[in-house]
């Protein structure tokens, strides 16, 4: 607009000659102050995505997008309730947008409603055969379910659609790791790295397919790779951590596990991995520590319980065993017969 007003003062002064030029001044500075004002007021609305949106319904109220857009920042925001609204009001005004019920199928993914979410997925998908982006969420929502398959077959058309979409390669991988096929989980890793060389997550499960190999030494590189890339990416510590430990290398294992803690106290598996560590070399205090620490955070952990019961029974504290077992077989697990046969001799109980 700025200039807009020098093109419409300069005009005037082509025009009219000199004679003009300060009531053409007059204007231009009437003009800049109009916009000036208009301009400050233009900054409360831009404030944020929410008063941004909102100006745009109060203005077009029949149009879909504003509402798609505001109702991504609610998802943002943590507010599905609201989000939901929007996008059923951008699904009123046009039955026939793909990207509102796209957005609404993620909606109910982020709520672990999958059929819901397959459903809007599926109307989308109807209307758009070509939403490469909707066939990688069907995926992730039937890999969720534990269908394979049918999550590989979405990953697959959605590469078809579009071949340089990095993440639905790293789900398609995951979806073949999932299964046991890792070569074709490390083939998917490949691609992905090719299109994209600093995704640390495709790193780091590439890590864990060549972990669940045996080849210990290529995992180990993957996760410096993705640690590299993101320092403070926990998870990658805490799998190196293992490797390491399989490698015969606490040293390094307690180092990793160290670290991930640091950068995130709330992550269960580093404790319990820290755990079979401490066990592995005979500390078992240090160990019944570590699985209380990973139970204390999930209390429905079965494993950490299961492995501390184990450790119980080797520090001859049977009751605390016995406990740990009873609480295995209220979560719904198994103790092996085994196990409880010399549970029961040591401690002179049946239960």
């Amino acid at each position: 607009m700025a200039g807009f007003s020098f093109f419409l003062v300069s005009t005037v002064y082509y025009l009219f000659g000199a004679k003009t030029l300060k009531p053409m001044v007059a204007i231009l500075l009437i003009i800049i102050a109009c916009y000036s004002v208009l301009t400050y007021r233009r900054n409360f609305i831009w404030k944020d995505e929410f008063t941004l949106w909102n100006d745009v319904i109060r203005k077009s109220p029949k149009k879909v997008r504003p509402y798609n857009n505001r109702g991504l920042a609610y998802i943002k925001q943590g507010d599905p309730t609201q989000a939901f609204s929007d996008f059923n009001r951008a699904i009123q005004i046009n039955p026939h947008n793909a990207e509102a019920y796209y957005n609404r199928g993620n909606a109910y993914q982020k709520q672990g409603n999958l059929n819901q979410a397959l459903s809007d997925y599926n109307r989308a998908i109807q209307i758009n055969p070509n939403y490469a982006e909707v066939h990688n969420n069907r995926g992730n929502a039937y890999r969720t379910q534990g269908n394979y398959n049918q999550a590989i077959s979405e990953y697959t058309k959605a590469i078809q659609i579009d071949p340089y979409l990095t993440l639905v390669y790293y789900n398609r991988g995951l979806a073949y790791q999932n299964q046991g096929n890792l070569n074709q989980a490390i083939s998917d890793y490949n691609r992905a790295i090719q299109i994209n060389p600093n995704y640390a997550e495709v790193y780091n499960n590439r890590g864990n397919a060549y972990q669940n190999q045996g080849n210990l030494n290529q995992a180990i590189s993957e996760y410096t790779k993705a640690i590299q890339i993101n320092p403070n990416y926990a998870q990658a510590y805490n799998n190196r951590g293992l490797a390491y430990i399989k490698q015969g290398d606490p040293s390094q294992a307690f180092s990793d596990f160290n670290r991930a803690i640091q950068i995130d106290p709330y992550l269960t598996l580093v404790y319990y991995n820290r755990g079979l560590a401490y066990q592995n070399q005979g500390n078992l205090n240090q160990a019944i520590s570590e699985y209380t620490k990973a139970i204390q955070i999930n209390s429905n952990y079965a494993q950490a319980y299961n492995n501390r019961t184990v450790v119980y029974f080797l520090n001859r504290e049977y009751d605390k065993s016995w406990e740990d077992v009873h609480k295995i077989e209220k979560l719904g697990g198994k103790v092996h017969p085994e196990f409880l046969g010399e549970l029961k001799k040591a401690s002179g109980r049946e239960r």
